[in-house]
């Protein structure tokens, strides 16, 4: 007994030794991708930059053309002399311009002034959700308030607009605004479905139930939320489907983004192995386990024998991990597992047929 203890001790100590160096080594690879995560968000933000930079070039452009036709229209007789040719039809071009602005100036055609709130109203509510989408970053919870509100400023800015437009072509607005009230409300008893669908949109977010970017179960859909809207909520499957449902029909739902998830992976022996030799092992080799798997948490941990099958006895291990990360890493679990028994000859149970004459 005395000669077990040093060993004992040097085993201890060479394990936590193993411990540590794989601790600072998953460290470093953390350090490592969240750099690697820094630079390309900036590179995304470079990117973004640059669109806006060429789009204020452009307009510089634009608006340095202009300013230079004038310049040159006013200033033609004194650089070229008056009666030369280009002077002539500089000032005719400038004059012609001033003609067509006073053609225009009392009454504007009532399709010109349509138009002209047509593109401004939308240039606004563009300019907004731009804005809008510039302040939607960071959190998944901002992505998800100003994703609403953006929604919001959609619908209300077409309702302006379509307003202001009626009111262009003659029509009075406030009695039909005052009309508008009364039929809302009457619509508003047959419409009662949307109503709810938009009040729970608001609950969702300021309840904080769920939020963009989280991994939810629906009705048995699991998907990745992709959008809160006013009146529904977008879902992505792994596989890709998208499943559009009003908010009001969300009444039970798991939220499986907003604690640690668990990768669980069984393997069957049979019922001839050494079940504590195979335990051991699979103890031992748990560790490389995390180092090999980045999406590992924390280090797994062997659960036991998990059920006795007609094939064999059924081992059971876990590990933490995040829930985007969760379905892959079972897979990557039990390929380790399948090359860990590989290596030591512990045989997999399989399926046995038994035919009878």
């Amino acid at each position: 007994m005395a000669t077990a203890k040093p060993t004992r001790t040097k085993a201890s100590t060479a394990k936590t030794v193993a411990l540590k160096k794989a601790a600072e080594e998953k460290r470093k690879a953390a350090e490592q991708e969240r750099e690697e995560k820094i630079i390309n968000e900036r590179m995304q933000e470079a990117k973004k930059c640059f669109k806006r930079v060429k789009k204020r070039v452009w307009f510089g452009i634009a608006a340095g053309l202009i300013v230079l036709f004038f310049v040159f229209g006013f200033t033609a007789r004194f650089i070229f002399g008056e009666n030369t040719w280009i002077a002539n039809v500089a000032e005719e071009g400038i004059a012609d311009f001033i003609n067509v602005v006073k053609i225009f100036e009392g009454s504007l055609p009532v399709i010109f002034q349509s138009l002209s709130v047509l593109f401004v109203g939308l240039v606004v509510i563009w300019l907004l959700k731009l804005s809008i989408s510039a302040l939607a970053v960071g959190s998944n919870r901002s992505k998800t308030v100003f994703g609403l509100i953006g929604s919001f400023t959609k619908y209300i800015g077409t309702i302006v607009i379509a307003t202001v437009l009626l009111g262009v072509w003659g029509v009075d607005t406030v009695t039909l605004v005052a009309g508008l009230g009364i039929l809302g409300l009457i619509i508003g008893l047959g419409a009662q479905s949307l109503i709810a669908d938009i009040l729970a949109g608001l609950f969702i977010v300021f309840e904080n139930n769920f939020q963009v970017g989280d991994i939810v179960t629906i009705e048995d859909f699991r998907g990745e939320i992709q959008e809160i809207g006013v009146r529904t909520t977008r879902i992505k499957s792994p596989f890709g489907d998208l499943k559009i449902i009003n908010n009001s029909q969300i009444r039970v739902l798991v939220n499986m983004s907003r604690l640690p998830s668990y990768a669980l992976a069984d393997v069957t022996i049979e019922y001839g192995e050494n079940l504590e030799k195979v335990e051991k092992i699979i103890d031992e080799a748990l560790f490389g386990f995390a180092q090999k798997l980045p999406a590992i948490t924390d280090e797994p941990e062997y659960l036991g024998v998990y059920e006795f099958s007609t094939r064999g006895v059924v081992l059971r291990i876990k590990a933490e991990c995040k829930e985007a990360d969760r379905l892959q890493l079972r897979r990557d679990l039990n390929r380790e597992l399948k090359l860990l028994l590989d290596r030591n000859k512990i045989k997999i149970a399989v399926e046995q047929i038994e035919v009878k004459k």
